[in-house]
Formats: C-alpha cells, sequence, structure tokens
C-alpha cells in the first residue's frame, strides 16, 4: 500500500470537504439551538468564534478571507445609498403627513441610532459575511472545488434575492 507522508498528506487532507461541512454543521446546529432557546437576537455571535476557529485550522490568509481594501469611491458609495433611499422615504413621509416629531428624545433617538448601526454592522460584516463568505468560501475554494458550487454551497444560507461575494 502506498500511504501519504508529510507534505503530502497535509495536502491530501486539506483537499477534503470535511471542514468545511463540519463548519457547517456546527454553525447551523449553534444558531438554530441558540434560536430556538430564545436567544436569537444573540445567535450571529456565535459565528465569530467559529470563523477565527476555522480560518485558524485552514490557514487561510486574510486576503483568502476576503479581507481587502476596497477604493474610498466604493466605500462612499456603500454609505451613500442607503442614506439617499432612507433620506428619500423620510422626505415623503414627512410630506404625506406621517411624521411627528413634537415629543421626540433627541439624545435617546440619537443614541440607540448609534448603537444599532454599530452593532449591526458588526454583526452583519464580521460575523455572517466573515463566517459564510469569508471562511467558507475560502475554505471551499482553497479545495478546488468549482467555483459555480462554491457559489451554490455558498449562498444556501441566504435569502433570495442578495448578493454573492
Amino acid at each position: 500500500m502506498n500511504y501519504a507522508v508529510g507534505t503530502d498528506a497535509r495536502n491530501t487532507a486539506s483537499l477534503s470537504p470535511a471542514l468545511p461541512i463540519l463548519g457547517i454543521v456546527i454553525a447551523i446546529t449553534g444558531t438554530t439551538t441558540m434560536d430556538a432557546t430564545g436567544l436569537s437576537a444573540f445567535s450571529a455571535f456565535a459565528l465569530l468564534p467559529l470563523m477565527f476557529l476555522f480560518w485558524y485550522l485552514d490557514g487561510l490568509s486574510g486576503s483568502e478571507m476576503g479581507f481587502k481594501w476596497g477604493r474610498l469611491t466604493d466605500f462612499a458609495l456603500a454609505v451613500l445609498y442607503p442614506l439617499t433611499v432612507i433620506g428619500l422615504i423620510a422626505i415623503v413621509a414627512t410630506f404625506a403627513g406621517a411624521v411627528d416629531l413634537s415629543k421626540t428624545n433627541w439624545q435617546k433617538a440619537l443614541l440607540n441610532l448609534l448603537i444599532v448601526t454599530i452593532s449591526t454592522a458588526l454583526i452583519a460584516i464580521v460575523t455572517e459575511e466573515g463566517f459564510f463568505r469569508g471562511w467558507l468560501w475560502g475554505s471551499l475554494r482553497r479545495r478546488c472545488i468549482n467555483e459555480s458550487y462554491v457559489f451554490i454551497y455558498t449562498r444556501s444560507h441566504s435569502p433570495p434575492g442578495t448578493s454573492p461575494p
């Protein structure tokens, strides 16, 4: 019999889809359990340590995980688009008479906006995107799985109409 030894053994093991499958099973089990026990507001946080664990186990680079600096115009567009859409909705609601700001506590409203914005960005970018479109995408690509299959596999958790990595 011919057994792989040393580097050949690691390369053979790294081509196995076992680690990505294990990662998905653990992620789904963990988040589902948290949702079922009333911790759904925090279930995405379970993905953060999993992302770091599997990133370490796979030995992916930051680039393979999808961590790259974009162009300043891309960041500006990412901020400008939601501000424009929300601004237009606010203008339409104001002209329709559906806005009453007479009893608004502005300090509390701005604090809540800040907290929700920061926590949502951290949860969405670091946990969900980092795990599914970062580690999982990079892990499957490293295993030389056809890019179409990688796309389908990493999209299985996403709602229809959302964009790929």
